[in-house]
């Protein structure tokens, strides 16, 4: 738990120096610590700990190299076994022609991820476009204004009855 807990430390130190690097409007890296397990009582020294974290690249950045870099900070790495989950690419490129190209306004990069990086990856056209901002998404409260959802609506039914 002790070197879990190091590592954590380390890892969110990388965390907040890399904000500075950046990727058009966006900086830094997401990073999260989500569960961390280990142990069965306090007075006790556990045998084992598991811990999960996730982490979202800025879109140039490879996934894999930046999980290296954040393993790598392990206090001793001979001790860990990491166990890669959800591994995708970023959606990097720059949409903007096809938004145009469709009659869409194009927007600031975002720091989430979306199955359009795999369409991207495999080399075909991809956006992400939605009612919405998206400082709201994903949040306690998430709202959407009905102008917006009655906007996206007519953009769909325009995309698809082509």
């Amino acid at each position: 738990m002790h070197e879990a807990v190091r590592w954590s430390s380390r890892a969110l130190s990388f965390a907040e120096q890399s904000e500075s690097r950046r990727y058009k409007a966006l900086s830094g890296l997401r990073f999260n610590l989500g569960v961390l397990n280990g142990g069965t009582k306090a007075n006790m020294i556990a045998s084992a700990a598991e811990l999960r974290f996730g982490v979202r690249p800025l879109p140039d950045q490879r996934p894999e190299a930046l999980i290296a870099e954040i393993t790598a900070l392990a206090p001793r790495a001979d001790r860990v076994t990491w166990t890669p989950g959800f591994l995708a690419p970023p959606l990097a490129g720059n949409g903007a022609d096809l938004a145009a190209e469709l009659g869409l306004a194009a927007a600031d990069p975002v720091d989430f991820w979306t199955e359009a990086a795999l369409f991207a990856e495999a080399g075909l056209p991809a956006i992400v476009y939605g009612p919405g901002d998206i400082a709201q998404a994903h949040t306690a409260g998430e709202w959407v204004r009905l102008a917006e959802l009655a906007e996206a609506e007519a953009a769909y039914e325009r995309l698809l009855s082509v």
